[in-house]
């Protein structure tokens, strides 16, 4: 069964080597510290690559490891001027999950809604190799713009093994109907990156 609930977006993400997998109480303190320090609240973008902005390149989501997970709490607690310690770490944020959040996209009147998510390995198209959520929740999302548009839009968030991390596989955000994919009358309904763990922790 979906569920709904409000989500959170997130803005810069740390660097690492390689995804971690259980964290050990020094990469707990090392992501506490993170966030604690952070100016903007640490996140991994689901993004063609290109120029940052670019209206033709939009954001189509995030994604969250452990680690990052972690992070963010400490930024939240930081920002509302609340201590966040080793000992406010739930099971949740260190659960061994991929957590991919695909976003709707406003383009120009009408919006792209999220059908779902999935992750292959780079340029796989059967269906039967996909990696699929293990769950997916619903996060609806309204749109408002200066010309008076008001519209109500489907995200969504999709939990996947951590393993589905890894170097050499793409992220699917697959919409209802185009979004910018590159350039200008360059659309996507199958939008995909590729996951580069060098930047990933």
């Amino acid at each position: 069964m979906r569920r709904t609930l409000a989500i959170l977006l997130v803005a810069v993400g740390p660097i690492g080597a390689q995804v971690t997998g259980e964290l050990t109480p020094d990469v707990v303190r090392l992501a506490i510290a993170l966030g604690s320090s952070a100016k903007a609240a640490p996140f991994y973008e689901i993004r063609v690559p290109g120029f940052v902005g670019s209206t033709y390149k939009p954001r189509l989501g995030y994604f969250t490891t452990p680690y990052l997970r972690v992070a963010q709490a400490a930024y939240e607690a930081k920002k509302l001027y609340k201590p966040f310690t080793e000992a406010d770490v739930s099971p949740t944020m260190t659960a061994l999950e991929l957590h991919v959040y695909g976003t709707a996209q406003a383009v120009g009147a009408r919006v792209a809604n999220v059908q779902t998510l999935v992750i292959t390995s780079k340029g796989e198209r059967d269906p039967a190799k996909a990696i699929r959520p293990t769950s997916i929740t619903e996060v609806p999302v309204a749109f408002r713009n200066l010309m008076g548009m008001e519209a109500q839009g489907k995200s969504l968030m999709a939990v996947f093994p951590l393993d589905a991390l890894r170097e050499g596989f793409e992220v699917h955000v697959i919409y209802d109907s185009g979004v910018p994919n590159g350039g200008r009358d360059k659309f996507c309904e199958d939008c995909f990156m590729e996951f580069d763990l060098k930047k990933i922790k």
